[in-house]
């Protein structure tokens, strides 16, 4: 299933297939999108369509992973792994459902304290 998402701005698209869903807990990707936790899915880089590229803005948030977001809106984009080929895109950005739901809960053990899960997926621990 072809998935497509947007922004803010209709210039900046996405379109991809995904492959693994997860809910993230790493303080990192909780501070890139302003909440307790965020809900990512992973394609490889090359399965990954950008329209707009001149509206996306990149940081490096740690030695292995840069993240994009909107220039225009501020919207988070995703999260490229480089040294994997794998790009995390945030859920929230789709236009429309993906066609699986998130599998598992990562980087469990570095979650916020106070965010409470009420489901029974998989917890993998680790601090990224």
């Amino acid at each position: 299933m072809r998935t497509t998402g947007a922004v803010d701005i209709p210039s900046t698209r996405l379109e991809n297939k995904p492959f693994k869903r997860g809910i993230r807990h790493c303080s990192i990707c909780r501070r890139f999108l302003g909440a307790g936790y965020g809900t990512f899915f992973q394609v490889p880089r090359g399965r990954l369509f950008l329209a707009g590229e001149a509206h996306i803005r990149r940081f490096r948030s740690s030695a292995t992973v840069q993240r994009a977001f909107c220039g225009t809106c501020g919207s988070a984009l995703f999260g490229e792994m480089e040294q994997f080929g794998i790009v995390s895109v945030t859920l929230a950005s789709m236009l429309g459902p993906i066609d699986r739901e998130p599998e598992r809960h990562v980087c469990w053990d570095d979650r916020a304290p106070w965010v409470r899960i009420g489901d029974e997926l998989p917890r993998l621990g680790g601090p990224r």
